[in-house]
């Protein structure tokens, strides 16, 4: 995903600015870390709806998948006025520091981008389709 010395960089940019966004694979990640830097936060959006959010998308936010089972907890915003879902990741951090960052996102992008896959397959549900007769009649 990103080689040791992106890594060092990022965690650089993160102490000296207590933010950075990193985007990978098209999709934007916020990081941030508390005042005290005694908390990371991850942050992305895994859902972007065309003037609303779905009912089976907000339905599927409950499901049981395999990937709420992880090393890492994630919980879900809501932005109703983008009509947008984010995937956060919040982590107490102790004396280690970020001595498991690569580790945590890693398995955040992962999560994240089987959140995409999930609601992008229940969005679909919600298509209605219409039939059109395409044959002209002749008089």
């Amino acid at each position: 995903m990103l080689s040791g010395n992106d890594i060092e960089e990022l965690v650089f940019q993160l102490f000296m600015n207590l933010e950075t966004n990193l985007v990978v694979d098209g999709e934007h990640l916020r990081i941030r870390l508390s005042n005290d830097m005694k908390q990371l936060k991850l942050s992305t959006v895994i859902f972007r709806g065309d003037n609303f959010i779905p009912l089976s998308i907000r339905r599927a936010l409950r499901a049981k998948t395999i990937f709420n089972i992880s090393l890492i907890s994630t919980t879900f915003s809501i932005d109703e006025g983008n009509h947008e879902i984010s995937l956060n990741f919040s982590q107490d951090l102790d004396k280690s520091g970020l001595e498991n960052f690569e580790e945590w996102l890693e398995d955040y992008f992962w999560i994240a981008r089987e959140w995409r896959f999930l609601l992008d397959k229940y969005g679909k549900e919600d298509l209605v389709f219409a039939y059109v007769n395409r044959r002209t009649r002749k008089s």
